[in-house]
């Protein structure tokens, strides 16, 4: 069964989601404002997508390359503004440090995949397979990364 319907909106809620998380502490960079048009626009451009270039049995490439970048420009700008204030002392015991550097690796490792996936992988190849099997990897290592976010315990001030 072709379960790619529910990627499609799993995308969109995803990508509400980690926006979200970097509204809060990317507040001091962007305006609430700013957060707000980009979810609206992002789920205007992912309904069109759908409609006009992949439909709901096709992977949507298109916007899940689109969330990796914008992913790894939120990350970036993450670690930019946690070098411009000193604020936590040992980044180890930061949460947000594990969950935003998950991100940054699993995203960045698999914005090519994303991009390519529908054009060089038509129907199961020894190729396809190989590298959705590094994607699982890189996905463990992400799911690692949260569970080490979920486990430090971060210092009062």
């Amino acid at each position: 069964m072709n379960n790619l319907p529910l990627y499609h909106f799993y995308a969109v809620i995803e990508f509400l989601l980690i926006i979200n998380i970097y509204r809060k502490v990317l507040s001091g960079l962007f305006s609430k404002n700013f957060f707000i048009i980009l979810g609206i626009g992002f789920v205007i451009f992912s309904l069109a997508n759908t409609l006009f270039f992949q439909d709901l049995y096709t992977f949507n490439s298109n916007v899940t390359t689109l969330i990796g970048l914008l992913v790894i420009f939120f990350s970036l700008s993450y670690f930019y503004a946690l070098l411009k204030e000193v604020k936590y002392s040992a980044l180890e015991t930061n949460p947000m440090f594990w969950i935003n550097s998950g991100f940054l690796i699993y995203f960045s490792s698999n914005l090519i995949l994303f991009f390519i996936n529908n054009n060089m992988f038509k129907g199961s190849t020894e190729a396809s397979y190989l590298v959705w099997g590094l994607h699982a990897i890189v996905n463990i290592v992400l799911t690692v990364f949260y569970t080490i976010a979920l486990w430090v315990n971060p210092k009062k001030p």
